[in-house]
């Protein structure tokens, strides 16, 4: 690939007066600056870059997940389990009622 036209070449003598190659950081490519970003070159290994971690709505705590986990159950598990929060600590708490029979 030649480092002074963009790898998406649509029409290289008339594309771009300056053109400043910048690299894809997950497929390496040279790009142009509108073509720079993962959706617009249909970039083939966004996914190495592109994760996100849910963040517990309760406690603000990043939830890891691991790739292919439903980030909604991981959190609800979370919440079940290993929150610090007080409504998810109010939830978690079993509450034993006393009667006294006289």
């Amino acid at each position: 690939m030649d480092p002074t036209q963009c790898f998406i070449n649509e029409a290289p003598a008339l594309y771009l007066t300056y053109f400043l190659p910048m690299r894809c950081d997950a497929c390496e490519e040279i790009f142009c600056k509108d073509h720079i970003t993962y959706a617009n070159h249909k970039c083939t290994s966004s996914y190495k870059k592109d994760i996100q971690v849910p963040v517990c709505p309760l406690c603000n705590t990043p939830i890891p997940i691991k790739r292919g986990e439903m980030p909604d159950i991981k959190v609800g598990e979370h919440i079940d389990r290993d929150c610090k929060s007080d409504p998810a600590q109010r939830k978690r708490k079993v509450r034993v009622k006393l009667m006294c029979f006289m």
